[in-house]
């Protein structure tokens, strides 16, 4: 509820800026102002309003980061799990399982999270060849790839869910999404052509000075509004919509 009091106040927002900025801009830039203006800035703050509305639905319920983010936030990879799992168990060439758990640390860089095993010794990499993680009634194998550039290593799973490997496992698998970065990327910028055709097409801006000012207008909101915005649809309630459910199995998403 909050959320839609927000996007409509934002709508009634944009289309009042819309109405005193069109007057003024076109007043200085043309002969005079449109005389239309009395119903084209209602219209394109309305549709300005439907665009963001439809991503926030989007991300609705999608639990923090959001999937689809602004363009300066949003990341192609998918966390597994939104913390570090517990437990692991790293799997050595001879057969032998140690296992581990998770430990919080704190100093003065900060708290940091590291694996020891039942004699508190931390994580060793040394004849590791590969992480058992239980998920469930399963036990999910991740195997060890050395990195060819020589940087860290990483354990990766069957279905493709991968697990750094720093001073020891991140203990968040995660997996690089292609449908989620080419949604990020059409979201932001359809963002982008949104304000350029209300600019253009309902305010009767000529074009020029349409694309500039459409610029100006999508990186403030890039910057301001659209965070705001879109934590708060990630951290609503779950989904229930039949599209949601769609979304939420799309391995896109």
């Amino acid at each position: 509820m909050l959320l839609l009091l927000v996007l409509l106040l934002g709508g009634a927002t944009i289309a009042l800026l819309m109405w005193l900025g069109g007057a003024f801009l076109q007043g200085f830039f043309y002969t005079e102002p449109n005389a239309q203006l009395y119903w084209q800035a209602p219209t394109a703050g309305f549709a300005m309003g439907a665009f963001f509305a439809l991503w926030c639905f989007v991300d609705l319920g999608s639990g923090m980061p959001p999937p689809y983010d602004a363009l300066h936030r949003f990341s192609p990879r998918q966390d597994k799990y939104p913390n570090a799992v517990k437990e692991l168990t790293a799997v050595k060439k001879d057969g032998s399982r140690i296992k581990y758990r998770l430990v919080r640390e704190g100093d003065k860089l900060g708290v940091r999270n590291t694996y020891k095993d039942g004699a508190n010794r931390e994580w060793s990499s040394s004849g590791v060849v590969a992480i058992e993680v239980p998920e469930g009634n399963a036990v999910i194998r991740y195997e060890g790839i050395s990195d060819e550039t020589g940087g860290y290593r990483r354990f990766v799973s069957a279905d493709g869910w991968f697990m750094q490997e720093f001073n020891g496992p991140t203990g968040i698998p995660e997996i690089s999404r292609t449908g989620r970065l080419l949604g990020n990327l059409l979201l932001n910028g359809f963002h982008l052509v949104a304000w350029f055709l209300s600019l253009w097409l309902l305010m009767r801006f000529q074009w020029p000075h349409a694309l500039g000012f459409a610029v100006c207008l999508w990186g403030l909101c890039t910057l301001v509004m659209l965070p705001i915005l879109l934590d708060a649809a990630a951290s609503a309630g779950p989904r229930t919509s039949a599209i949601s459910l769609l979304l939420k199995a799309n391995r896109w998403a």
